[in-house]
């Protein structure tokens, strides 16, 4: 289903919130980090938004890079006040990481062992909890590496140069659950599993497999999901993605061949309008709209 890149007539096509389009979608999937909240506390007029998009039919999958179940992301978004009632699924890269060390459905996923190394913090432990691998307390042990973030927001990749360099010199593939480098938290952009994965493959690692967006399986498998919610095929021409990032969220779309909404929120935030065409070719992303909010 994926299709060749959209060009927008006009890439200023700026909205005042998404609402003023909604009409024009059956489906619409919605980042999280810096969309939705900032990582801390929603945005002023995001539970608005959803319940008006509810409100008005619309089919709301939240789209996002957690390296986690869904339910985890389900429960953060509860208590910020974001009710699992506003929107009508979830789809993570950590499900789609986990489904592919289940059902291992490539060469890549064959041609791993059982024991990992994981470099993330324990609450991204779900992505292979209750399936056949072990984890293991050294590199030495290790078939490959599982990425799922860093240990804390204020550590960076460097913190990890050593267990990479170990990795590296036994040529360990490694499994990276989130394609983001940056997400927004709070005032600030902290790294994220794909900056480690990035830096790993800096070092000259060949093995890197990588989900989430902007691959297009993470688009099919929400469009899927909101199919199923509909009980009905919605045309790719019927789906909009919201999101802030140019590298994921906006390339990812123009990758599947649907519409997006580019918010000037989180990874991007306080860029300047004139920046923008250089911006968008340096990414290879062409936004159909742009906002200045997040959902709004």
């Amino acid at each position: 289903m994926s299709a060749e890149l959209k060009q927008p007539t006009n890439p200023f096509n700026e909205i005042p919130s998404l609402v003023s389009i909604a009409d024009q979608y059956d489906i619409i999937l919605i980042d999280v980090w810096g969309v939705t909240h900032n990582g801390v506390k929603p945005f002023p007029k995001a539970i608005a938004a959803y319940e008006t998009l509810k409100a008005m039919g619309k089919t709301l999958v939240i789209l996002s890079n957690a390296p986690r179940l869904p339910g985890i992301t389900r429960e953060r978004l509860s208590a910020m006040g974001i009710d699992d009632t506003l929107f009508d699924d979830v789809m993570t890269s950590g499900l789609e990481c986990h489904h592919a060390l289940r059902d291992r459905p490539n060469t890549f996923y064959q041609g791993l062992g059982n024991k990992l190394f994981h470099i993330g913090p324990e609450r991204d432990r779900t992505v292979f909890e209750g399936l056949p691998y072990v984890q293991v307390d050294s590199v030495d042990d290790a078939d490959f590496l599982l990425i799922t973030g860093t240990d804390g927001w204020e550590i960076n990749a460097d913190a990890y140069k050593d267990r990479l360099t170990h990795a590296l010199s036994r040529n360990l593939p490694a499994l990276c659950a989130n394609a983001d480098k940056l997400v927004q938290n709070g005032d600030q952009l902290v790294i994220c599993a794909g900056a480690v994965a990035e830096a790993y493959r800096a070092m000259g690692a060949e093995s890197i497999y990588t989900h989430g967006k902007p691959n297009t399986d993470i688009f099919k498998a929400a469009h899927a999901l909101a199919n199923t919610k509909r009980q009905e095929d919605v045309p790719l021409s019927r789906v909009l993605m919201l999101g802030d990032s140019l590298a994921t969220d906006i390339r990812g779309s123009n990758l599947y061949g649907i519409d997006c909404v580019f918010t000037l929120t989180g990874v991007h935030a306080g860029v300047a309008p004139a920046s923008l065409p250089e911006l968008f070719a340096s990414y290879q992303a062409s936004p159909t709209y742009i906002m200045t909010d997040g959902i709004a």
